[in-house]
């Protein structure tokens, strides 16, 4: 369940193309991952970890997926860390 003050808490991901196409593969709850609140990258979060390899046709090999896959959950943290800490 989500902490409702922290829905509204802007969060942001810097993340390459690679994490991106993972991203946009998986999920269509964020847009523009430069500006997005907690709550909405916490339910990309979810899709991403059930994102494997083969669901969507990228253009990566299967360890390259999976090594990019790990650094967008771990940006996802950093964001929504980094948000709820108020910096």
């Amino acid at each position: 369940m989500f902490d409702i003050k922290e829905l509204a808490i802007t969060a942001q991901m810097v993340i390459g193309q690679n994490e991106s196409d993972i991203l946009q593969a998986a999920s269509n709850k964020i847009e523009d991952p430069n500006n997005t609140s907690v709550g909405l990258i916490r339910l990309a979060k979810a899709d991403v970890i059930k994102l494997h390899y083969g669901d969507q046709p990228l253009v990566m090999s299967g360890s390259d997926f999976y090594h990019h896959k790990k650094n967008l959950l771990s940006e996802m943290d950093e964001a929504i860390n980094a948000a709820t800490r108020g910096k």
